[in-house]
Order: structure tokens, then sequence, then C-alpha cells
């Protein structure tokens, strides 16, 4: 993977999301290949996990079923977290390849 930047997995959530998705992380990190894990602020509420492998949060919300004040702050948020997750992902990236 010459040249290649690191490997990015994104869960956000649950527990169901989250565990496996460091799983996989940590599987690739054991082999050698720089990886990072990014979550939502949800995701996030399971920081200690993270300690062994990168971790970013992006912002993140919902559109359904929040009434029209609801609806708009949740489309912010997805507005804000696609602009972190652009940010983050921008080659050269933010994220160290080591």
């Amino acid at each position: 993977m010459s040249g290649a930047g690191p490997i990015v997995i994104a869960a956000g959530g649950t527990g169901g999301h989250v565990f496996p998705a460091l799983a996989l992380a940590r599987g690739l990190i054991r082999d050698g290949l720089a990886t990072h894990f990014v979550t939502d602020q949800r995701g996030d509420s399971f920081g200690t996990e993270f300690a062994d492998v990168p971790c970013h949060t992006v912002r993140a919300g919902a559109l359904a079923g929040r009434g029209l004040l609801g609806t708009v702050r949740g489309l912010a948020e997805l507005v804000l977290g696609v602009l972190q997750a652009r940010s983050l992902l921008r080659w050269p990236s933010l994220l160290p390849t080591g």
C-alpha cells in the first residue's frame, strides 16, 4: 500500500456497531496497518474502550421524528459532521500515517 493513507473505520451509535468496528481496527493495527476509528458523540460515550486505537469524533444528527426545530437542528449537525469528516479525510490528511 505504498503511498496510501491510513485505513479509516467509521461506526456510530450503539455498542453493536462500535465494538465490532473496534475489533476490526485492533486487528488491522496488530497487522501493522495505520488505522483510525471515527465515531459520533454517541459512540464516543464508549471512550475508555478506545485507549489502544486512534479515535476521532464527528458530529451527527437525526432528521426524523423531531418536529420542525429538531429537524433543522439535526440538519445543521449533519452538515457540521460532513465538514468535520471532510477535513479529517482530506489528503494530505490530518490523520497521521503512523
